[in-house]
C-alpha cells in the first residue's frame, strides 16, 4: 500500500484535486437543484471520483484483454457515468437526466485530472510531425477541450439552458475531438486504427442518437401537454 503512494502520489494527488473542484461545483451551483446537504456533496464526488477511476481501469484491462492491469481508458469513466447517475438518482429520488446534467461537469473534471497526470508522466503523448522532433500536443489539447466543455456546459447548466443534454453533447464532442486525437497519438496497436477510433466513434455516433431521442421525446412530451390544455 506504501508503494502504491509512493507510485502514484502524482494521480492520487490529482484526483483529490479532482473531488474538491467537483464537491465545489456541486456545492456551489447544484446545492438546491440536487436538494443535499454538504456532506451528501462531498461523498457524491467522492463516489463519482473513484468510480470513474474504476470505469479507466476495467475498460483499459478490456482493452488489453484482461492480459494488463495497470492499462487505463478514460472511455470507461465516460461511459460508465451514466450508471453512476442513475444510481444517485434513484437513491436521491432525482429527475435522472438532470443528475446526468451536473455530473457530466464531475466526470470531464475527473478526465482533465487524469490527462494532466499523463502529462506529468510522460505517456499516451503524440506522434512525431514528419521527420521533425515535434511532437503533436495531442495531452494539452485534450486538456484544453475539457477546459472549455467545463466552462460552457457549466454556465449552459447554471443558465438552464441544453438542459437534460449536456451528457449527450459531451459525448458527441469529445468523441469528436478524441478520434482526430487518436490520429496523432502515439499508439502501440498496429495500423491507423485502434481501440481508441473505435470508442471515439462510439461516443460520436452514440450521443447523436441519443441527442435526437432525446429532442423527440421532450417535442413529443410538449405535444402532449398541447392537447391536454
Amino acid at each position: 500500500m506504501i508503494d502504491f503512494i509512493k507510485n502514484k502520489w502524482i494521480l492520487l494527488t490529482l484526483l483529490g484535486g479532482a473531488t474538491i473542484l467537483s464537491f465545489l461545483w456541486l456545492f456551489l451551483f447544484n446545492r438546491k437543484r440536487l436538494n443535499a446537504k454538504w456532506w451528501d456533496l462531498l461523498l457524491a464526488a467522492i463516489s463519482a471520483t473513484i468510480v470513474g477511476v474504476l470505469g479507466t481501469i476495467l475498460m483499459g484491462m478490456i482493452e488489453s484483454g484482461f492480459k494488463v492491469t495497470d492499462a487505463t481508458s478514460l472511455f470507461g469513466s465516460i461511459f460508465i457515468v451514466p450508471l453512476f447517475c442513475l444510481a444517485y438518482a434513484k437513491i436521491r429520488k432525482l429527475p435522472y437526466l438532470t443528475v446526468l446534467d451536473v455530473f457530466t461537469i464531475v466526470l470531464v473534471i475527473s478526465a482533465m485530472m487524469a490527462r494532466i497526470n499523463c502529462l506529468i508522466s510522460g505517456c499516451c503523448f503524440g506522434k512525431y510531425i514528419g521527420t521533425s522532433d515535434v511532437q503533436y500536443p495531442v495531452r494539452e489539447i485534450e486538456i484544453g477541450f475539457d477546459v472549455i466543455f467545463i466552462g460552457v456546459a457549466g454556465f449552459c447548466i447554471v443558465k438552464e439552458k441544453l438542459k437534460n443534454k449536456i451528457y449527450f453533447v459531451y459525448l458527441i464532442s469529445y468523441g469528436f475531438v478524441r478520434f482526430i486525437l487518436e490520429s496523432m497519438r502515439y499508439s502501440e496497436q498496429s495500423g491507423f486504427f485502434h481501440f481508441g477510433h473505435a470508442w471515439a466513434l462510439l461516443s460520436f455516433f452514440g450521443g447523436i442518437a441519443l441527442l435526437i431521442i432525446q429532442i423527440y421525446l421532450e417535442k413529443d412530451k410538449n405535444n402532449g401537454n398541447k392537447k391536454k390544455r
